[in-house]
C-alpha cells in the first residue's frame, strides 16, 4: 500500500491530523474542535479551576491538637 516508510508515516500523520482536528466528534456536540474553539466560554474553564470548593467532605475528622489518645491504643503482642 506504502512505498516506503516514510511515506506511511507521513501519511498516517496526515490522516491523524484530520481526523482529530477537521472531523465532527459526538463528544463534541457533532462539533470539530476548531469550531468548539470559536464558541468556548473563558468564565466556564475559570469555573472549573476552582473546582476545590466542590470537593466531598473528608471521610475521617482531623485530629486535634493535645488529645490524649492513650486509651485508644492497641497493645501489640
Amino acid at each position: 500500500m506504502f512505498s516506503s516508510l516514510p511515506l506511511a508515516r507521513a501519511s498516517l500523520i496526515k490522516w491523524r491530523l484530520d481526523y482529530s482536528d477537521s472531523r465532527p466528534h459526538s463528544q463534541l456536540g457533532w462539533q470539530t474542535p476548531d469550531e468548539l474553539v470559536t464558541t468556548f466560554n473563558p468564565l466556564q474553564e475559570l469555573a472549573l479551576r476552582k473546582i476545590e470548593r466542590y470537593a466531598p467532605s473528608p471521610a475521617a475528622s482531623t485530629v486535634c491538637q493535645g488529645k490524649n489518645n492513650a486509651g485508644n491504643e492497641l497493645n501489640a503482642g
